[in-house]
């Protein structure tokens, strides 16, 4: 075996196990090759972006990661690794510990370095305490939409600055808000709103949703455009985002709105699934950023998905 690649590929995969230990985005790219193919362990099929979103969003999290019982095979610019690895953490809150089985397909890239390119998650057999998608928890009331009030204001901040704060983990957002209580109040409340914002409630507010009409003189109709929809993590898959939207669908039919409109970023990959299974499309996209178009009443499919 050729032992100066050998220790190429020992090196690359310590870099790999720091920088899943500390969710570093940015070395993460570099090692996840553009195509990756991931296999998980539950046997969905995931992409780089994927990859990434968990670990920038904070969804996953890993305390601990020990290796063992690691062999290499070289193939020419290919290396195959199998690396057993016992992993403590938690995704989206819940625990996530166990013993997982890792293999990796490494190829050289066209600069020259190491990066994986196919990856596979296997349980140990024998283990119980494994990583799993967290089960929907029952909600502790029906979910309710309603609309902001002035009273509000403070609850709107927050929600400004917690989508705020989930762009800027994305890499989606990064230069300072210029939002505070006086502009909202002044802006959302007075006279003349130039927006509006609608509240997702299941015991308390836990989504929200900014929006405003445009108007088309060429249509002489208006649509809706969307601006800020936000859903807390832990009400994520609970039907928040869906009771969101089917009220804005509502609210667009009610006033003879063309369509809904709004912008996603290409690395929230959970929030277009969940556009695209409502229907929406992507019209445009420029770098990282998707143009969405969403007609509700002509679509036969129906709003009850979640987010």
């Amino acid at each position: 075996m050729n032992e100066t690649i050998e220790t190429q590929i020992v090196n690359v995969e310590e870099r790999l196990r720091r920088a899943m230990l500390a969710s570093d985005v940015s070395v993460l790219d570099e090692l996840l090759a553009p195509g990756i193919i991931i296999t998980s362990h539950l046997g969905e099929l995931l992409s780089k972006q994927d990859d990434l979103a968990a670990h920038a969003s904070g969804a996953f999290k890993i305390n601990e990661l020990k290796p063992s019982e690691q062999h290499i095979q070289l193939h020419g610019e290919v290396a195959i690794v199998s690396v057993r690895m016992q992993l403590l953490g938690s995704y989206q809150g819940s625990p996530a510990n166990g013993d997982f089985r890792f293999t990796r397909v490494w190829a050289v890239s066209a600069s020259g370095t190491w990066h994986i390119v196919a990856a596979h998650i296997g349980i140990v057999a024998g283990q119980t305490e494994t990583l799993k998608r967290p089960a929907s928890k029952p909600l502790d009331q029906a979910m309710n939409v309603r609309s902001a009030t002035s009273d509000d204001v403070l609850l709107i901040f927050s929600f400004i600055q917690k989508k705020a704060e989930f762009d800027r983990n994305m890499g989606a957002f990064s230069g300072v808000l210029q939002v505070s209580e006086v502009k909202i109040r002044k802006t959302l409340f007075g006279a003349m709103p130039f927006a509006y914002v609608l509240f997702a409630e299941s015991g308390h507010e836990v989504g929200f949703a900014l929006y405003g009409f445009r108007y088309s003189s060429f249509a002489s109709q208006p649509s809706i455009w969307l601006d800020d929809l936000y859903v807390d993590d832990e009400m994520r898959s609970r039907g928040a985002g869906a009771a969101l939207m089917a009220q804005l669908a509502q609210i667009a039919q009610e006033n003879d709105c063309t369509h809904l409109a709004w912008n996603a970023d290409a690395r929230n990959t959970r929030g277009l699934r969940f556009y695209q299974q409502l229907g929406a499309e992507i019209t445009d996209q420029q770098g990282n950023r998707c143009f969405l178009r969403w007609v509700p009443w002509a679509d036969v499919r129906s709003t009850n998905h979640h987010c």
